[in-house]
Parts: C-alpha cells; structure tokens; sequence
C-alpha cells in the first residue's frame, strides 16, 4: 500500500494558512465546499457529459462565455452555488490549492475577460446565458414558465431548506419606511421556523475574512473525518477547546454544504 499523500491532505485540510489572496478565497470556498455535495458532483457530472471535449474552453463556451448560477441538463434546469469550480477540470478531484498558482490565476482572468465582453452597454436586462440557457427555444420556455409562476404567485421557484431566491416588486412611490414595512411583514409571515438563526458573526462582518474562517473550519472538519471522529490531530494537538466547540464545527460546516445541494426549477414548458 502507497503511503499517503501528505501534500494533497494539507491542501485539503490547512486553509489556515495565508497563500491565498483575498481575490482568491470566494472561488477557493466554493470548490471546496462544493467537493462535499455529491448532489452538486453529479448534476455538473452530467452537465459537462454533453461537451465532446472535457477542457476548461470547451466549459466556458458551453457555459455561454460567463460563470452561470444555472445549469440546464436535459429539459430541467437547476440553480446552482455560483463559481468557476464547474467550467475547471480539475474540479473535484483535486483541492483548489493543489492546482499551480499560475493556473488558478489563468483560469480566472480568463473569466474576468469573458464576463466584461458580455456585460450589456446599458441596462441591466436578463439573458439567456446567465441562466444557463444557449439556445433561443430554451430562453423563450424558461420566460414562460417565469410568466406562469408570477401569474400564479409562486415566487418561491428557487428554495433550499436554507436559503431562497426571491423575486420582489418595489413600489417607488412609496417612502422608505413603508417598503421597510412591507419588507418586515413578508420576512414575518414566510421566515421558515424550521431554521435556526446563526447568532455568530464570523469574520466580523467581512464576506473574505468569514469565507477565510469558514475554510478553516472545513479543514478542522475534514481532519476529524480523516481521524474516524476524534476531535485532535494525530500529533495530541487539541483541533477545538472541547467537543463542544467540535460539534459547532461540525454543525456549521454541514450547514454550509446543505446549501450546496442543486435546486430544481422544474420541467421547462413544453419539454414534456
């Protein structure tokens, strides 16, 4: 038997570490965490099976030249967490620290390029590509099945157990006030009571340093996973004050994968 591969551990488990900037660490949370969601592994498995050829181009022109929250496999189309993660080969079989630095920069700027060609002059109308649709037939399906569900007032087209997207008709008239109102009575009324409210705010508030403080504890996760549950490293070093603080890992970090799982939107119209 190979001895294990203590490199590919470390990139998997030690984000602690600082060798990612900043303009790095959303991506960095997404693959990683996405590595977790076998439902997200297998839905972009079966996306990437319709690209003859299985390259980071091939991805990104399948794609419509930009990073999609939408995947369309099939006549279904699902919403996906945003990140290049899908469009890279890599992706999920190696940690994203394992690919070259070079690389991860490549792959990005090359995306950077691609979305600022795409960006409409004016205006901030919808297009197909950003909902993972290529071809005219689909973007006209998936503009029917919208009118359909605000005819019918479900909004709620894109929910997970712990989060929602959803669509919003601000009246201008209005004062500031009375929106706020009327956005509190909404929140009151469709708050699911099943979800606990994180009360911890990691990172004091900023998105990098919470991403950051997130990563670490997907690494502490993975390692407890690695030791068959117990809660210190190999080495006698305590992961966590007490197993408390080790069950709070485990629940936050699972509670972040949850949210990974692809959300169906249904069967486009005229499909069946």
């Amino acid at each position: 038997m190979s001895p294990p591969d203590v490199s590919l551990a470390s990139a998997e488990q030690n984000f602690g570490r600082r060798d990612l900037p900043d303009d790095q660490i959303e991506e960095c949370w997404a693959w990683e965490y996405g590595r977790e969601s076998p439902e997200l592994i297998d839905l972009v498995s079966k996306w990437r099976a319709k690209v003859p050829t299985k390259e980071f181009s091939a991805y990104l022109r399948f794609s419509g030249g930009v990073v999609t929250p939408f995947l369309t496999v099939g006549d279904e189309t699902f919403l996906i967490q945003l990140g290049a993660y899908y469009m890279i080969p890599d992706w999920p079989e190696k940690p994203y620290r394992k690919i070259p630095p070079g690389s991860r920069r490549k792959y990005l700027q090359t995306l950077r390029r691609a979305e600022e060609r795409f960006l409409p002059p004016t205006g901030l109308e919808a297009r197909p590509m950003e909902f993972g649709l290529n071809e005219n037939s689909e973007w006209e399906k998936f503009l029917m099945s919208l009118r359909e569900n605000i005819a019918a007032n479900r909004f709620r087209a894109f929910r997970t157990d712990l989060s929602e997207l959803v669509m919003i008709l601000v009246e201008w008239r209005l004062s500031d006030k009375e929106i706020l109102e009327q956005l509190s009575k909404w929140l009151k009324k469709n708050r699911p009571p099943t979800v606990s409210i994180n009360t911890e705010h990691q990172g004091a508030g900023n998105p990098i340093r919470a991403k950051r403080k997130q990563l670490e504890l997907l690494g502490k996760y993975r390692i407890v996973r690695a030791n068959g549950g117990n809660w210190q490293n190999p080495d006698g070093e305590k992961l966590f004050a007490d197993q408390s603080h080790g069950i709070k890992c485990q629940n936050s970090v699972e509670e972040i994968i949850a949210g990974f799982k692809p959300i169906s939107r249904g069967i486009l119209p005229g499909s069946e």
